[in-house]
Parts: C-alpha cells; sequence; structure tokens
C-alpha cells in the first residue's frame, strides 16, 4: 500500500509540477531567455545525455545532426523542455526496442529539426488535436499517461521562438510519429 500511495503522490507532483510550468508560459509577462549560440552543438550535446538513459530503458537513438555550426538565438532552458517532452513521450508511450529518431537541417529561411519513433503512432483521431491542453493520448497509444500538456508546452515555446512544430507523416515511412519544429531566422 506504501508503494501505491508514493507512486500516486509522485504522479501528482508531477502533474501540478506540469500545470504550473503551463501556466507560466500562459502568463502575459512570460518572455524567453534569448542567446546567441550554436544550437547544432546544442542538440548534439542534449542528445548526447539522453543516449544511456534511452539505452538502458531499451531504446535505440538515432541521430543525423549535421557536424557544421548554425547559429540561432534561443532560450536553452525552454528549448531543452520542448525535446524533452517529445523523446519522453517516446519511451513513455512505446515499448522497448523502439527507434528514438533526432535529425536536424536548414535551409534559407528555417532550422528544421524533426523527433519521432517507429513505435504505435498516434491514431488519426487525435492528429488534429494533439497540441491542444489536456489531450491525452487513447490507451491504443498512451495507455492514458500524463497530463495531456506537453505537447502544448512544447508547441508554446516553439511558438515563442517564432516557430512552428507540428505531427507529420514521415516521407520515408519508417517512422510512426515524426515532429517537425521549423524555427524561423
Amino acid at each position: 500500500y506504501l508503494d501505491v500511495i508514493c507512486q500516486k503522490s509522485d504522479t501528482v507532483a508531477e502533474l501540478t509540477n506540469t500545470l504550473h510550468e503551463y501556466s507560466k508560459l500562459e502568463h502575459p509577462n512570460f518572455t524567453l531567455d534569448l542567446k546567441e549560440g550554436d544550437i547544432c552543438e546544442y542538440f548534439r550535446s542534449y542528445l548526447a545525455t539522453k543516449y544511456q538513459e534511452l539505452d538502458v530503458a531499451g531504446f535505440e537513438l538515432e541521430a543525423e545532426i549535421p557536424d557544421k555550426k548554425i547559429m540561432y538565438r534561443f532560450d536553452k532552458k525552454q528549448l531543452k523542455r520542448v525535446f524533452e517532452n517529445l523523446i519522453k513521450n517516446s519511451y513513455r508511450h512505446n515499448e522497448k526496442g523502439t527507434l528514438i529518431y533526432a535529425e536536424m537541417s536548414e535551409n534559407d529561411s528555417s532550422i528544421i529539426i524533426r523527433i519521432g519513433d517507429n513505435g504505435k503512432g498516434i491514431p488519426d483521431e487525435m492528429r488534429n488535436n494533439i497540441f491542444d491542453p489536456f489531450v491525452v493520448g487513447s490507451k491504443a497509444r498512451t495507455g492514458a499517461k500524463g497530463s495531456g500538456l506537453g505537447l502544448a508546452i512544447s508547441k508554446k515555446i516553439v511558438s515563442e521562438h517564432g516557430g512552428t512544430i507540428a505531427l507529420i507523416s514521415d516521407p520515408d515511412g519508417r517512422l510512426k510519429t515524426l515532429y517537425e519544429i521549423n524555427l524561423n531566422r
């Protein structure tokens, strides 16, 4: 019984913290702490810190990040939250052995970051409102885990950076879930 009580209290604490973070982002005085930096190196370093955690949990991480500098003004803490939300969804809602994929590229007008997995996928009926607050997936994908705020938080942070985030279809058909972040220059 004590284990169940501890697990439930951890869940309530996590939900409370997530709701608090969401409310801070919605506050009119919320601003990003933008600093110029190499977003490519930042993303590479972030993924390096996740590699062992994912490996121990039984997931494979595949990354395609250019070996060059891509300079951009971004808020490290907030952008990390976006990456965390997307990757956490992949390992929280899929089984061991799932491939988690991360990619960064650029064109003349934007920096493109893609994060996805080859897991269960997201049901068609959820795809249009997946970034709305409190949307929690069906038991087919999620087992009804989470607060339904992670993707809403990610959308707000990306939007504050002047970008967009979308759930897209993988052009290669390899990944069942694929998010694309476009950060305008």
